[in-house]
């Protein structure tokens, strides 16, 4: 191939390499662009959603306090319907073409619902009835709520956008409508706990709504100053207004109970709410606002690229032109000079150009290439034998860690019957080793101690203060001395730990097998649950501080019966806090749900059932965190015989 033909191929394979290039860019302009219009239209769908929930709210609590009785906490019914079918309608205007069908079929099914449970609201005649369906139509419109946003949630995760200020502004409407719908629930639930129409379920209720709410505050002031605007100072402004008015009198309703008036907490109340409906259609302005720049941004882009195409493809052209012109033509007269003076045509005018040897710096960029190929030979070498020590540490930690995890299973009892008490256990450690431990002894005068712990932290360093913690915990058992309660012994604990350790929860107890009788302390651990023979399920304790956290700490003991066929599990936190693929947590709830469910059943049959729901909960065998569970069972006289 002539020096000719390699130039003008060069020069067009270069030109067509670059109009492919910028046409690609072109291309991925065109997608992104489609993209946020897709996006646009997802954060409509979510707006619509979000509105739907809110208003659906709303609805329900106006209708669960009419029904009871309550005018003066009522809002226009007949107007949240109405707003509320309107929102929904939105949504179901908003799907696109390729939206999920689940999400569609889950809004429709929700809409269905809540009109047959308005039929049912507005069929209810007597105050017996009314109450019944008040109850019924809450629990609906908390599910039918939670359903709103989990598929606003869904459509939020298949369309999370990259622009941090638009990501923030979601998460952020996340937390806001949360509040929403957990002070709405306080608000309905406080003149019915004022009436005493609801119970201490409701009152816990309450609360869990404040700590909720709490942890969604302290996501709202965290970063809002990316969002710009007057954001910061009304989340400020809200927080003044519920920390200062309004949970104080939510405090005096929860302190003063069924006969409190209920009034200053209600009028607080709807004014938050207020405040919220404006922070959110303050966030939905920010999604909107920044939506639209990104829409405008990917046009421009998509008419720069385009506007390059066209340049490029005119620069193509042009190269091609000069390159003919300036290099191959001037070649083409240098070749058939030298052809014309070769063959003795000493009359040809030959070329005039200054030219410089460029061999000699090829051959020094050359041995500068192989140089640095050297250097790098030899680093990659000692990269693979640093690997390889590393893999060999590794291996032999993997073995300690082995060895370690077989050390730490001997010093936790088997499942045993002593003296009239069964006890078994389920034990999986998150890591090799595990910061969980616990143990039952049975003590000379017939009763039978047992103790659980967690240890704060995870891995190697959890598992060394575990088995210190078992060995404190355990001698100060069988030290114990006559007439110590257990509060004092779990102080004396805390007392001694030393403060350089990690502090640990802790369940311990003792059982009166003759008496049918029991004794709990609860410092900081999961509230164990009492299983009676007959199926009834409940929680003991409901808290206490861990131990080493203040060293002059007290501890409250819990007394509760022990019959036979009675069954005590304890269980560490990292069974209700372990999270399925979502992040979601397992949750005392569920907890209490399957420990129900299974009430009746073996505890063999019980610890299966709770392994399964755990693995299926996380879909996978792995844990973030250690779990264990004991259960101690009252033997009936014929398992004893």
């Amino acid at each position: 191939m002539s020096i000719r033909d390699t130039l003008l191929g060069l020069t067009g394979f270069l030109g067509l390499a670059l109009t492919v290039v910028v046409a690609l860019q072109m291309v991925a302009s065109l997608a992104q662009w489609r993209e946020v219009d897709h996006l646009v239209a997802s954060n409509q769908l979510r707006e619509h959603l979000a509105q739907a929930a809110a208003t659906l709210a709303e609805e329900r609590s106006a209708t669960v306090l009419a029904l009871r009785g309550l005018p003066a906490a009522v809002g226009d019914t007949a107007g949240l319907r109405a707003a509320t079918d309107r929102h929904i309608a939105r949504v179901a205007a908003s799907f696109e073409a390729d939206a999920d069908p689940a999400q569609r079929a889950e809004v429709n099914a929700v809409l269905d619902e809540l009109r047959h449970q308005r039929a049912i609201v507005d069929a209810a005649g007597t105050p017996q009835d009314r109450a019944a369906v008040a109850l019924a139509f809450h629990d609906f419109g908390i599910a039918a709520v939670n359903r709103l946003n989990a598929a606003r949630l869904a459509v939020l995760v298949r369309e999370q956008p990259a622009d941090p200020v638009t990501a923030l502004a979601f998460n952020l409407r996340s937390q806001t409508s949360a509040i929403f719908e957990y002070l709405i629930r306080s608000r309905t639930l406080i003149p019915l706990l004022s009436i005493g129409a609801v119970g201490e379920e409701e009152r816990e209720e309450i609360e869990r709504n404040a700590v909720r709410i709490d942890a969604a505050l302290a996501v709202l002031r965290g970063n809002p100053d990316l969002l710009g605007r007057d954001f910061p100072d009304r989340i400020r402004s809200f927080e003044s207004r519920y920390y200062t008015l309004y949970r104080p009198a939510e405090d005096a309703v929860l302190a003063g109970g069924a006969g409190t008036a209920p009034d200053a907490a209600v009028a607080e109340a709807e004014l938050l709410l207020d405040e919220l409906r404006g922070l959110l259609s303050a966030l939905f302005d920010i999604s909107r606002d920044q939506l639209s720049d990104l829409r405008r941004a990917t046009i421009r882009s998509v008419l720069l690229w385009s506007g390059l195409f066209v340049a490029g493809a005119l620069t193509v052209l042009a190269s091609t032109l000069v390159v003919q012109r300036r290099i191959v033509k001037p070649l083409g007269d240098l070749r058939r000079g030298m052809l014309d003076l070769a063959e003795g045509r000493l009359d040809t005018p030959v070329p005039v150009a200054a030219r410089q040897d460029e061999m000699g710096a090829m051959t020094d960029a050359l041995r500068v290439f192989k140089a640095n190929a050297i250097r790098r030979r030899r680093l990659q070498d000692e990269r693979l034998a640093l690997h390889e020590r590393l893999k060999d540490a590794y291996r032999q930690l993997k073995i300690d860690l082995e060895a370690a995890a077989v050390v730490q299973a001997t010093l936790l009892p088997p499942p045993a019957r002593l003296g009239g008490v069964a006890f078994y256990s389920y034990f999986r450690p998150s890591r090799y080793i595990a910061g969980d431990t616990f143990d039952v002894v049975r003590r000379p005068d017939g009763r039978i101690s047992f103790f659980e712990i967690d240890v704060a932290g995870h891995g190697a360093p959890a598992a060394l203060i575990s088995v210190a913690s078992h060995h404190s915990i355990t001698q100060a058992v069988l030290q114990r001395q006559p007439g110590q309660s257990l509060g004092d012994l779990a102080a004396s604990v805390n007392k001694d730990w030393p403060e350089s350790f990690p502090y640990f929860t802790m369940i311990l107890g003792e059982i009166d097998p003759a008496a049918g009788t029991g004794r709990l302390v609860q410092a900081g651990h999961p509230a164990p649950l009492l299983i009676g023979r007959g199926g009834d399920v409940r929680q003991l304790g409901d808290g206490g501080l861990p131990v080493g956290i203040i060293p002059h700490a007290t501890y409250d003991e819990i007394a509760f019966d022990f019959a036979a066929g009675d069954r005590l599990l304890l269980y560490s936190d990292g069974l209700i806090e372990a999270e399925d693929a979502g992040g979601r947590f397992f949750t005392e709830e569920r907890l209490v749900e399957i420990v129900t469910t299974h009430a009746t059943s073996s505890t063999a049959a019980l610890i299966e059932a709770l392994d399964l729901a755990l693995r299926s909960w996380r879909g996978s065998g792995s844990l973030d965190d250690d779990v264990t569970i004991v259960i101690l069972e009252a033997e009936t006289d014929h398992e004893r015989a």
